[in-house]
């Protein structure tokens, strides 16, 4: 009879959380495939660009015997008319507003030499895009270990996009300890990032596991003070 009248009022509060529970994991789920279907959209529109990019190189190349030079990259502003007749507007990145990465070829002496081709880097929002890896790049080391580390995709002529020498399938290493600019004087405690460069983070990082260690000053990256443990995860 007791359970009858329970039944009747409705749920009881541990059968609510587990509904709420339940709402809550549909809702994160629809959130992160909306986010992922958002993200495919922005690396199509990127895509397009791409191809954009590639007829008006070649349509300026035919008439100069030459590709654009990096100061007429530069100059350009989204959306402008500064390659007319050969693109309309100048495209750019669809999120961040930023134009994507003009890399001229460099020859023997290591001079650019826009003549020789050229390399257009983008940055993908989704890394599970197998045109990333297709093209020689890398979700996490980019397309090169330079500049071109924080690109994943792009177009070039003559190819290939990256260099001989890299190795997409490497992992990041600290490439000496150096103060980053403004480390010294920067409030502690100080770590050392995954690129092996000092800085100052807020004890919070500390405390929900982010760095895993904290020196009191910033002499922190020296070689010989900033062992593996005291890395973060940027």
């Amino acid at each position: 009879m007791d359970r009858q009248k329970r039944m009747k009022k409705g749920f009881s509060f541990g059968e609510l959380l587990i509904v709420v529970a339940i709402v809550a994991l549909i809702a994160l789920a629809v959130l992160m495939a909306y986010q992922t279907q958002v993200a495919k959209a922005h690396d199509a529109t990127r895509k397009e660009h791409m191809k954009k990019f590639r007829i008006m190189f070649e349509d300026y190349y035919n008439d100069h015997n030459c590709y654009p030079t990096e100061a007429q990259w530069d100059a350009c502003t989204c959306g402008s008319a500064c390659f007319s007749p050969y693109m309309d507007q100048f495209l750019c990145d669809p999120v961040t507003r930023q134009k994507y990465y003009y890399y001229p070829f460099t020859n023997a002496d290591g001079e650019v030499d826009t003549c020789l081709g050229y390399r257009l880097y983008a940055k993908f929002e989704n890394k599970g895009d197998p045109d990333i890896t297709m093209v020689g790049c890398s979700w996490v080391m980019g397309c090169g270990t330079d500049t071109r580390s924080a690109y994943n995709y792009g177009i070039t002529i003559p190819g290939p996009l990256t260099d001989a020498d890299f190795n997409p399938n490497a992992t990041p290493t600290p490439t000496g300890y150096q103060y980053e600019p403004g480390c010294e004087s920067a409030t502690g405690p100080w770590a050392c990032n995954i690129a092996g460069t000092c800085n100052s983070f807020a004890s919070e990082d500390f405390s929900n596991g982010r760095c895993s260690y904290g020196f009191t000053t910033a002499d922190c990256c020296h070689a010989s003070v900033c062992p593996a443990i005291t890395w973060c995860e940027w």
